[in-house]
């Protein structure tokens, strides 16, 4: 009966132990969920902020060519100095340069959200919202997500799961006694005979007994 009642306490605490293996797994999923949409959220913002920086610098670009045109034409008009049109070619070539980074920018992050969710680097991909749009979003209240987060719940988990554990060793380890006796009996002799007390003669041999006992 006694070891009935150590194996049953023995499968609860073993079976402890798989539920909370089983639930600290299903918390680190969800964590791993958590952090990966925050990371895709991230890159998200990243890649349409660089859109909205790319479509000013493009903006600029175009007005500082047209201002390049104007400018020249009012060279060739005589109506202002050639250092006029050099100091307009000079600032319409800086501002071009600035828009191919800000271009390069675009790429990069595009890529970097297609890592994130795990797509080819050259496969189609188009933002829905803008940077504007993720603002006013942000802005919104938010409701404020029920209990701890996953990865404080998988913690606590784990806790339980080591707890389980030390519960399972604790009964396994417990004081145990086993023992053991033995009994040997042997007859030796040798083919000879020889005189006994009384003066007859008798075969010589005895018959021996062992016994031993112990605890374990």
């Amino acid at each position: 009966a006694d070891f009935g009642i150590h194996l049953l306490h023995q499968y609860r605490f073993e079976r402890a132990a798989a539920d909370r293996e089983v639930e600290a797994t299903e918390y680190a999923f969800a964590d791993r969920e958590r952090t990966l949409a925050s990371d895709v959220r991230l890159k998200y913002g990243q890649a349409a902020a660089a859109i909205r920086a790319f479509a000013i610098a493009e903006s600029l670009a175009e007005s500082a060519q047209r201002d390049l045109v104007l400018g020249r034409a009012r060279v060739a008009e005589g109506a202002s100095p050639p250092i006029d049109g050099d100091v307009l070619d000079v600032e319409a070539r800086r501002i071009e340069s600035e828009r191919l980074i800000a271009e390069g920018v675009v790429e990069a992050g595009m890529i970097e959200l297609k890592r994130s969710l795990g797509m080819r680097p050259d496969a189609p991909l188009l933002l829905r919202d803008s940077i504007d749009a993720l603002v006013a979003r942000a802005r919104v209240p938010s409701v404020p997500p029920a209990g701890p987060r996953p990865d404080v719940r998988e913690a606590e988990a784990r806790v339980q799961l080591a707890e389980a554990r030390i519960g399972t060793a604790s009964s396994a380890g417990r004081f145990d006694a086993s023992l053991f006796g033995s009994y040997m009996r042997m007859a030796a002799g040798f083919p000879l005979r020889a005189f006994n007390a009384l003066g007859s003669l008798e075969p010589i041999g005895d018959v021996f007994h062992y016994v031993a006992g112990g605890v374990t």
